[in-house]
């Protein structure tokens, strides 16, 4: 009977969450997974367990939400994601986002109440999300800046290493005549660690400061960036305890790092800067590496990554083997992509101005730091169709995989690539396409779609019980249907029993892993109980037990 029950519970939820699209990786460039609809200016972070969390925003409610693909590609946080937070009627778009350190991630945003402009104010909101989708600091986040006479436009946040946050935004509460810049830090639970609505970190009357940045500083301690109305880029060392270290006003790092600017931490306190600067109608990309009391470790104004392009989208990445730059440049219709090496001692390893990559148009370059001495990057190649190229380099510049990988065919009016690691040597990438459609997909060390390697230091999802039901698929389903079983290397050696029922609690057939393996297995059912005919439509459940552990998952036949 309790059986039963626990069924009827389960056909209500359905009843209230209608099935939808659940996303797997795809092994297809020209169906990838499909992360959301209305989405728009995207950002990513690791799970920290070979997965990704994407958080964007959303025209459908003019409000943030996120998401959290596992290793396999399979949407963890329910079918629509999760809603942020905030209490008023837009959050904006450009918030900070950054991992937890414990498979989750934090969000600030801005959100907006009043009336429509000139007479709306905006508060600064956090919100922290665990692995599983849940909001631990409440439904709508914490209030970090609530100044009824504030205007917050851009924020951004970053882990303190040692379970705290830490906030910064830029902030008009003296009127209209300029922005400051203000910040925060926020314990593990959510509370504000410094002054009710924060610090300033720099209020330079006579200048606004814009387009900030933030990145760790060691344990303790973080650096903020930020540009004036000059363009010149200026910075700023905190600790935890509200104590500032480059002036009252932030220290002046650049005259020539005018915008476009990147910033890695160098984990030894320090952070390498990289810029762009206009010459006329030519750009040039400059880089420097400074320490914890603003020091330059490289000589003079820095390293001159290229001396002269035509502008475009660039990256840059850092690991072991030195800094990685990658570029477009050249005419309208013959962008070509380029790559620079520096090491850590600031000195140019390849051949001035970099090594060309491709011969074909290509654009819109980005890269992640796959390996010790390697780096995983991707273009859009433009000559004929528009299809998004990746390809693994090692520290020579020499193509790690014998052809460039076409991971997707879904490029129309492409933008807001993201790309992160997915700790095994390749990579997860998500982008944006006309109409605001938001496409996720993997690419392993080995350049396959869709390929995961090895569930070693797999998702916390599936330990202690060592098995796990994914989302079938398709579902709904009419004949037949894929059920994903994953196991932990530990028990690929035990077969569990994997039951199917009906809503009444009736066994209707039983399904056996044939050979076991650590990874993901896959079980086929055709939709038929154990005497061979063939089921009702309806709402089944699958469950899988193992001594005395159980998951159940509900799946749905259509005829």
């Amino acid at each position: 009977m309790r059986n039963v029950f626990y069924l009827l519970i389960l056909s209500a939820i359905l009843l209230v969450f209608p099935f939808s699209a659940i996303c797997q990786w795809s092994s297809d460039p020209y169906e990838n997974t499909i992360v959301a609809y209305q989405a728009y200016e995207p950002q990513m972070v690791s799970d920290g367990s070979g997965g990704a969390i994407i958080v964007w925003w959303s025209s459908s409610d003019y409000g943030l939400h996120a998401q959290r693909l596992d290793k396999y590609g399979y949407a963890r946080w329910g079918n629509n994601g999760v809603f942020v937070g905030g209490i008023g009627w837009y959050q904006g778009e450009n918030f900070g986002l950054c991992e937890d350190g414990n498979g989750g991630c934090v969000v600030s945003f801005a959100d907006v109440y009043g009336l429509y402009p000139p007479y709306y104010f905006s508060r600064l909101y956090a919100q922290r999300i665990d692995s599983m989708g849940i909001k631990l600091w409440g439904n709508d986040g914490v209030q970090v800046c609530g100044l009824d006479s504030s205007y917050v436009s851009e924020s951004r946040v970053a882990m303190d290493e040692l379970g705290g946050f830490f906030v910064i935004w830029d902030d008009i509460r003296h009127g209209t005549e300029s922005v400051w810049l203000y910040g925060q830090h926020l314990n593990g639970d959510g509370g504000s660690s410094w002054v009710p609505n924060g610090i300033t970190i720099s209020g330079e009357t006579n200048y606004d400061e814009l387009y900030p940045a933030i990145v760790s500083g060691g344990p303790g301690y973080a650096l903020a960036f930020w540009h004036e109305v000059s363009s010149y880029l200026w910075g700023q060392r905190m600790d935890r305890d509200a104590n500032i270290s480059w002036g009252e006003d932030g220290l002046l790092i650049s005259e020539t790092m005018r915008f476009s600017n990147m910033f890695r931490s160098d984990d030894r306190g320090g952070t390498i800067l990289s810029s762009m600067a206009q010459h006329g109608v030519l750009y040039s990309i400059h880089s420097q590496n400074i320490d914890s009391l603003a020091n330059p470790l490289w000589s003079g104004y820095g390293v001159v990554v290229v001396d002269s392009l035509a502008g475009g989208l660039w990256s840059t990445t850092l690991n072991d083997s030195g800094v990685y730059y990658i570029w477009g440049t050249g005419q309208v219709g013959s962008l070509r992509i380029f790559m620079q090496r520096i090491d850590l001692s600031g000195n140019i390893l390849w051949q001035p101005n970099g090594l060309q990559l491709t011969t074909t148009p290509s654009c819109n370059p980005a890269m992640i730091a796959s390996g010790p001495n390697d780096v995983l990057c991707s273009w859009l190649d433009y000559s004929d169709l528009h299809i998004l190229i990746a390809q693994k380099f090692d520290s020579e510049a020499n193509r790690l995989w014998q052809h460039d990988i076409q991971y997707s065919f879904n490029t129309d009016r492409y933008g807001n690539l993201n790309i992160i690691t997915d700790q095994m040597g390749g990579a997860i990438l998500c982008w944006t396409i006309y109409p605001e459609v938001l496409y996720a997909q993997q690419v392993s060390a080995n350049g396959s779609l869709g390929e995961v390697l090895s569930v070693e230091n797999g998702p916390a999802d599936i330990s202690p019980m060592k098995f796990s039901l994914l989302r079938n698929y398709p579902n709904p389903f009419n004949e037949s249907t894929i059920i994903p079983v994953v196991m932990s290397p530990l028990a690929s050696n035990k077969l569990p029993t994997i039951l199917i029922y009906n809503v009444l609690g009736q066994e209707v057939n039983q399904l056996a892993i044939q050979l076991p393996r650590a990874g993901i297995n896959y079980l086929h059912w055709n939709g038929q109980n154990r005497n061979g005919i063939t089921v009702a439509s309806g709402i089944y459940f699958v469950q899988i037990k193992s001594r005395g552990n159980g998951e159940c998952i509900p799946i749905m036949k259509l005829r």
